[in-house]
């Protein structure tokens, strides 16, 4: 019976362990903003998306995000087809601006569904409904 569970026990952690590690590192590189296609568009009702970002995700589940204004690092893990963006610093791009205020940490800009080499990102504020696609470099 102990030899059953012990090789049942290592076939699962086996399994398991290969499963996580290949999927990590499968999303591991640079993604930049991209335009949505027009199939995307009607997917999700809109036209509008957000340009200018560049998200980088590293073996170690650190993650450096640019945009616009700001610098955003941190860590990173994903949860069935969710990517999930864990803030540890956050700031203005122009440091100036850092002496006198610290940005917002918001969280709609750190959850994204994950489509093939490409992260979607769901923002809607006083600009309306916006998609955050970023798609893998190769």
């Amino acid at each position: 019976m102990k030899k059953h569970f012990f090789f049942l026990f290592t076939v699962v952690f086996t399994i398991t362990s290969c499963t996580d590690t290949s999927k990590k590192n499968s999303i591991v590189g640079v993604y930049q903003s991209s335009k949505l296609n027009f199939i995307e568009k009607i997917k999700y009702n809109t036209y509008k998306d957000i340009k200018g970002l560049k998200l980088i995700l590293k073996k170690d589940s650190s993650f450096h995000y640019e945009t616009c204004g700001l610098l955003i690092k941190g860590g990173w893990n994903t949860k069935n087809d969710s990517l999930r963006l864990n803030v540890s610093d956050i700031k203005f791009v122009n440091d100036s601006i850092n002496k006198i205020k610290k940005p917002e940490t918001r969280k709609d800009f750190l959850v994204y569904k994950m489509e093939g080499n490409s992260f979607f990102g769901f923002v809607n504020d006083t600009n309306g409904f916006r998609i955050n696609k970023l798609k893998r470099n190769e």
